[in-house]
């Protein structure tokens, strides 16, 4: 999950958590968890939003942006060995199956309540 939610943040730079939340299936407390192990550990730093107190923002720390670009490099490597053999639109196939599984998911929990 952290490696998701610093993914999210380094392509959006500044991020709230609100939309990380409902980005996928995060409980909030998970994300909570998440975000305060990710800004022990240096990766993220929190700050209140300027406009709207209720929301805060999140964003990678230096180190937190040189840690996503080299999980993006593995996970690339990853993703060439086992999509070795395939062509292009039965990955693209594959990506569409997975995202319309991923929408299934978040709708069966928005609808079902089990979101915090």
């Amino acid at each position: 999950m952290h490696n998701d939610v610093c993914g999210k943040i380094y392509h959006r730079n500044k991020q709230k958590m609100l939309f990380l939340r409902l980005s996928h299936v995060y409980l909030e407390s998970e994300l909570t968890v998440s975000m305060k192990k990710l800004e022990k550990q240096g990766l993220i730093t929190k700050q209140m939003s300027e406009t709207d107190n209720r929301f805060n923002h999140v964003e990678l720390t230096d180190e937190g942006k040189t840690i996503v670009q080299q999980s993006f490099l593995i996970f690339d490597e990853i993703e060439n060995a086992a999509a070795a053999g395939f062509t292009e639109e039965e990955k693209e196939q594959f990506r569409s199956y997975l995202e319309r599984i991923r929408l299934n998911l978040k709708d069966y929990y928005e609808k079902e309540g089990n979101l915090e």
